[in-house]
């Protein structure tokens, strides 16, 4: 997950956001999109030549699509949301290849995203790390 120093290094990378700094809904989508599961599910999904959007945008669309202080629809808005992505997986090493076009159905409002590949000499600040853990049921 990205710390709060990440989240402000956004706005100071892509200041044209500036606006949404202060968007308690916008900050809990950055830290959303840096969640393990999400950064393992776009790394994914980029591996078979997908865009990294793709993979979460559906969720996102759920979880996100009914706030009042941002509208996921907007255009500037799913932009903005693409750059957080951009960002985020920037820290792993990942660099923007192309936009693609979603596949039909993968998405509501969501309808292109950039694909990323890793590049080993990229720098990094992260790798992701899976750990196995035995959780008793009983």
């Amino acid at each position: 997950m990205p710390n709060s120093s990440e989240f402000y290094d956004f706005f100071t990378e892509s200041p044209k956001y500036n606006g949404y700094s202060n968007n308690k809904s916008f900050e809990e989508i950055y830290y959303w999109l840096g969640e393990a599961w999400q950064v393992y599910e776009m790394m994914t999904i980029c591996k078979n030549n997908r865009p990294a959007i793709e993979a979460v945008a559906r969720q996102l669309e759920t979880k996100f699509g009914d706030r009042t202080d941002i509208n996921v629809k907007e255009d500037f808005v799913k932009q903005m949301i693409g750059t957080a992505v951009k960002h985020v997986l920037g820290y792993y090493g990942y660099v923007t290849t192309i936009q693609k076009t979603f596949l039909k159905g993968s998405a509501e409002w969501f309808k292109s995203g950039m694909h990323y590949r890793f590049v080993e000499d990229a720098p990094r600040k992260k790798e992701l790390h899976w750990e196995p853990k035995i959780v008793y049921l009983t």
